[in-house]
């Protein structure tokens, strides 16, 4: 019966709507949902929470900056409970690897998968006035170049681990005179 079908699509879309707000007001509230919502009759079809990063309005903040502590803890949280493989967290891009090692930023802590080597930290710029792939920033002269600047440019910095791939986006900021949302 085609009726039985849309039907169970319709719960399913309403099921996971409601499992993202429950778990959204629960994480603004610091508390865990209980056992059933954490625990969905739905298999893999519905994960646990899909707003993993701590947003701040632009319009609310002179810091225009989201962090994504969360969604690094989340991803962690998945790969040592075995719901992701190492290759799936450890996938640095060439280019990522490169930018790394030739102009990334040591950071005190290890690497939360291998934990033999420490994290390197690099930033990307992306703008109306650099080129299409983004750039590289090279060090604090450059990030001081984009924040004097006339345009608005998103600066995003991934952390990244040059032994075993792991890497991912630490925060986003929007920097420069221009209008956040034409960045």
């Amino acid at each position: 019966m085609p009726g039985c079908y849309i039907s169970s699509i319709y719960q399913l879309i309403s099921y996971s709507v409601i499992l993202a707000e429950t778990c959204a007001v629960d994480a603004v509230r610091g508390t865990a949902p209980p056992k059933a919502i954490r625990r969905p009759a739905l298999g893999s079809m519905v994960s646990e929470m899909d707003i993993r990063a701590k947003v701040q309005p632009m319009w609310e903040s002179d810091d225009p900056t989201v962090d994504y502590a969360l969604a690094r803890l989340a991803v962690l949280r998945d790969f040592r409970q075995g719901r992701l493989s190492r290759l799936q967290v450890c996938d640095a891009q060439p280019e990522l690897i490169r930018a790394a090692s030739h102009l990334g930023r040591p950071k005190e802590e290890p690497c939360p998968i291998c934990e033999s080597e420490s994290l390197v930290s690099v930033m990307y710029a992306f703008g109306p006035k650099l080129p299409a792939h983004g750039r590289c920033l090279e060090g604090p002269a450059d990030l001081s170049k984009l924040t004097t600047s006339a345009y608005a440019n998103k600066v995003y910095e991934v952390e990244v681990c040059l032994a075993c791939r792991w890497n991912h986006l630490e925060r986003m900021s929007v920097l420069g005179a221009g209008d956040a949302a034409t960045a």
